[in-house]
């Protein structure tokens, strides 16, 4: 850090595939996240193979760039990545009905 100031970088934090399947499984279940997940994540992977078609045609930093997140969204973890993204979102929070019926 620059002039004695607290550094803003963040440790990288490692979704595991099965982040969604311990004790607490049943309350965290959303067939619907899952599926807009998937589809987000097998977007994303085609958009991606897509641009490495023109990696010749971009400098050092795109490709490299490219390449990383393409590797990234490539892993399995990649969706548990998503559904936890869009879960902490608040994008699919329970509606107030659903969670009234729910107790």
């Amino acid at each position: 850090p620059k002039g004695g100031q607290e550094s803003w970088a963040y440790d990288k934090i490692d979704i595991r595939a099965d982040a969604f399947s311990g004790s607490d499984a049943a309350y965290l279940k959303d067939p619907e996240l899952d599926e807009f997940a998937a589809k987000i994540r097998e977007g994303l992977r085609t958009k991606l193979s897509e641009q490495m078609d023109y990696v010749e045609n971009m400098d050092s930093w795109e490709a490299s760039t490219l390449s990383v997140v393409k590797s990234i969204v490539d892993g399995a973890n990649s969706q548990a990545a998503i559904h936890g993204t869009l879960r902490m979102s608040g994008i699919f929070a329970q509606k107030q009905q659903d969670a009234a019926e729910d107790g």
